[in-house]
């Protein structure tokens, strides 16, 4: 008896398929720092291993990963896409630290 399997997704994009997205976004008038490359984090580990991407490619300035100028974020998607106009995410406002009233000094 003969087991019905589903076909194989197909591949996930490479590095020079989300060159290819940014590139066409550039085209379309989109400004490099306005979009964000949202990767899985499967596509963000090839990314970073990728021994074929040229050195000047990728960058973690500042704590952030950018290919080709793109921010890339990694994680908290199904499937890997270029947005083009990301959220911005503002900081949270700081917590107010409440002050403890000072106890009344005792004096003898």
């Amino acid at each position: 008896m003969m087991v019905k399997t589903d076909k194989l997704p197909p591949s996930t994009p490479s590095a020079v398929g989300f060159r290819l997205w940014i590139e066409g976004a550039v085209n379309d008038g989109f400004q490099r720092d306005a979009m964000a490359l949202r990767l899985t984090l499967r596509d963000a580990a090839a990314l970073r291993r990728d021994p074929t991407l040229p050195l000047e490619d990728i960058s973690y300035a500042g704590g952030v990963m950018r290919y080709l100028g793109v921010e890339v974020i990694a994680g908290s998607v199904e499937r890997s896409s270029l947005d083009r106009t990301p959220e911005t995410h503002p900081a949270p406002p700081p917590v107010p630290v409440k002050k403890k009233p000072a106890k009344p000094k005792l004096r003898k």
